[in-house]
């Protein structure tokens, strides 16, 4: 084996070195050290990308939906990453065009709000969120409020409604309105008096 060849392991590989001149050993810091010819070569015992379905085992074909929120989440969190490293100041197209593929995804896991009421709440108010900014930007506080809540979606998308609260404070602390517009119009209306039939 040449030197400094890497043999690329993961945890469910087992490799044989029968016949080869080195050692190999697993490290308590989960690394994984192969001394091949006197070069030590470290491969990552996690270096494997887990998929959605290695990361929710227990889903079955009827939580399809689950696994697309998923890929959307991840793909909204994405985009909203690279709209944060641009200076709107200097290149908002590109700012613009970040936050709208941001907002694309939003509306696709908002047909997905079937996962639960915490899940379609939390989702509407990241929605309203960027749509009330129009075409201002989002301060960096925001991005990063805005970033945690969507991790956070992510790691357990099936909550409770009154858990989901916790995360539309974090978004209103950061001072972004999370309400539709109109929300203000109806709550400002005087009934009056009610029409005669």
């Amino acid at each position: 084996m040449p030197n400094g060849t890497v043999i690329p392991i993961d945890r469910n590989q087992h490799p044989s070195f029968t016949g080869m001149p080195g050692s190999f050993d697993s490290s308590p810091d989960h690394r994984i050290s192969i001394s091949v010819d006197g070069n030590t070569v470290l491969q990552p015992e996690n270096a494997k990308v887990l998929t959605p379905a290695e990361l929710y085992p227990d889903l079955d074909d009827r939580d399809g939906p689950v696994i697309q929120a998923l890929r959307l989440l991840t793909d909204c969190l994405e985009q909203i990453t690279l709209a944060g490293q641009i200076d709107p100041g200097v290149d908002f197209t590109s700012y613009d065009e970040r936050m709208m593929r941001a907002s694309d995804s939003l509306r696709k896991l908002y047909a997905l709000r079937d996962i639960g009421d915490g899940f379609g709440a939390s989702i509407n108010a990241l929605m309203w969120a960027i749509r009330n900014k129009d075409t201002e930007a989002l301060s960096g506080r925001q991005t990063s409020t805005m970033l945690e809540v969507i991790k956070q979606l992510r790691n357990k998308p099936m909550l409770h409604f009154d858990s989901a609260m916790t995360r539309l404070d974090q978004l209103e602390d950061s001072e972004l309105n999370i309400e539709p517009p109109f929300v203000e119009l109806l709550t400002d209306l005087d009934p009056g008096e009610p029409d005669e039939l």
